[in-house]
């Protein structure tokens, strides 16, 4: 599961945090998350068009980016993430296995392992 920690010094990463939320709420296909990161338009409106094109109701989507769920769901988030003293993005947990910021493919591959290993 994603949560959604909008970086305070990015401009367009609250919008985009809601917008991910919705999506996801939604049923949007094929990686709109990674369409976020890779966009140069991170306008609402260029949220919602990206969201359209994975099969979202455009309608269903305005409603829910300007639902105050989405603030309560996004701050549930970044309190987890506070909680879990967050320094930086990403961060990502495997099992036991803390991963702080971009690391290679390896390191999600050994963590993996270790659950895989310790759930059988």
């Amino acid at each position: 599961m994603l949560r959604h920690v909008p970086l305070p010094s990015h401009p367009d990463a609250r919008g985009a945090a809601r917008a991910a939320i919705c999506a996801e709420d939604l049923g949007a296909k094929d990686g709109y998350v990674d369409a976020l990161f890779t966009t140069q338009d991170l306008s609402e409106a260029g949220c919602e068009d990206l969201a359209a094109q994975r099969g979202v109701d455009r309608d269903a989507f305005r409603r829910c980016v300007h639902s105050p769920l989405v603030d309560e769901r996004m701050d549930r988030d970044i309190a987890a993430y506070r909680s879990a003293d967050g320094d930086g993005v990403p961060l990502v947990f495997v099992g036991a296995h803390r991963i702080d910021g971009a690391q290679p493919r390896s390191v999600f591959e050994a963590a993996l392992d270790d659950a895989i290993a310790g759930a059988q």
